[in-house]
């Protein structure tokens, strides 16, 4: 079986599954798929397939391993780098590799060109252009701004010789270093070893100070998540970029930072976008709500206008009684009789209306409202007006 996915299928979003049957682990590793659309204005656009907030049922390819997938993936990875011969496209973790890193490979160097020279069969004598560093000028792998150009007399050769457990790896992808333009010549065993001295990926910050709400916004525990490589000058020390809008920085003298987790940084990221998602389903929900109300009090309102045109200009009042029967009997609103003031039109108004009045001091539901209190009838609030006058001239 052959399996095509098309690049503009392809995402970031990569998952890490696991499952055990009988006795024995497997390991998979899962790429997200998108597939894109072309929008009225000849835009495309990509996203998951989301049934509701939380409910990804996006599709997804997974590669599994019985024991361990990495081998496979580097050698997928060094025959992309052999076809595009791209210094800058090598091992995706490389650009990963901190200054810890660095250094474990400058010291297992010497012992890589044994290697080398070993497997190779090639003369243990060193180029006395380069000392069998492969390039000259630079770089020291400390300072970004040093160059270094490769070795003329003896780049090719090295090339041409490197053995089977010999990667060729660029460890500061984009970053702006400058190892040799065809890679670095490492053992995997110290590859890894680099790996394993990595600081974190991402920090978590939490606001010590609270800004001046203006070029400043930070508040007390306020938290950030910033990318864990230190801004360069003209930036001030301690300043990192922001996970999400890398044009902001977050500094050291705002934040207590710790390192974060990718797990903790997805959640920072999604969780707002899943409450945004909620919050837009339920306001689409009450839109909807709103809208079938406004459509019955509408239908209502003409009714009863049919009801007056029938009364005024058509067959007379019975007969335009007949429309309000008719919306009240449908949905079962006609009033019960032997319910409180089910003979009484007024009172049945005053005591069912969306908001009534105060209750009448007498008991029964007002239509009148006064200073607060409210009254049946225009007797009794002529009662209640005189005796509050009569308190005031008594006062």
């Amino acid at each position: 079986m052959r399996v095509n996915i098309y690049a503009e299928e392809m995402t970031d979003r990569i998952e890490i599954i696991g499952k055990e049957i009988e006795g024995h682990t497997y390991t998979g590793l899962r790429l997200y798929l998108e597939l894109p659309v072309t929008l009225p204005d000849g835009t495309q656009a990509a996203g998951p397939f989301l049934h509701r907030p939380g409910d990804d049922d996006s599709a997804a390819i997974t590669f599994w391993g019985k024991r361990d997938l990495r081998a496979v993936l580097r050698k997928m990875l060094s025959a992309l780098d052999e076809h595009y011969g791209d210094a800058d496209a090598l091992i995706a973790p490389a650009n990963l590799v901190t200054e810890a890193g660095m250094r474990a490979l400058k010291e297992a160097w010497p012992a890589t060109q044994a290697t080398m020279r070993l497997e190779a069969g090639a003369p243990p004598a060193a180029c006395s252009t380069c000392n069998d560093q492969g390039i000259i000028g630079g770089p020291s792998y400390s300072q970004p701004d040093e160059g270094g150009e490769p070795c003329p007399d003896c780049a090719q050769h090295a090339a041409a010789t490197v053995p089977s457990n010999i990667m060729r790896w660029n460890p500061f992808r984009g970053l702006g270093m400058n190892p040799h333009p065809q890679g670095l010549y490492v053992r995997y065993e110290d590859h890894v070893a680099a790996l394993a001295a990595r600081e974190p990926l991402f920090l978590k910050g939490v606001g010590k100070i609270n800004g001046d709400g203006h070029k400043d916004t930070t508040r007390k525990g306020e938290v950030v998540f910033v990318y864990a490589q230190e801004l360069p000058e003209p930036y001030s020390p301690g300043q990192y970029p922001r996970v999400g809008n890398v044009i902001w920085s977050a500094s050291t003298e705002q934040y207590d930072f710790a390192p974060a987790t990718l797990d903790e940084v997805r959640a920072f990221i999604e969780g707002p976008l899943e409450a945004a998602a909620t919050t837009a389903y339920e306001l689409g929900r009450v839109k909807r709500l709103a809208g079938d109300l406004g459509k019955i009090i509408h239908d209502m309102t003409v009714a009863e206008q049919a009801a007056w045109i029938e009364w005024q200009h058509g067959r007379g009042a019975e007969a335009a009684m007949s429309w309000i029967h008719n919306g009240l009997e449908g949905p079962g609103h006609i009033p019960d009789e032997d319910v409180p003031y089910g003979k009484e039109p007024q009172a049945w108004f005053d005591a069912n209306r969306a908001d009534p009045f105060p209750t009448c001091f007498c008991g029964r539901p007002s239509n009148r409202l006064w200073m607060g209190k409210g009254f049946c009838s225009n007797e009794h609030y002529q009662q209640h007006h005189a005796e509050a006058e009569a308190k005031k001239t008594e006062g």
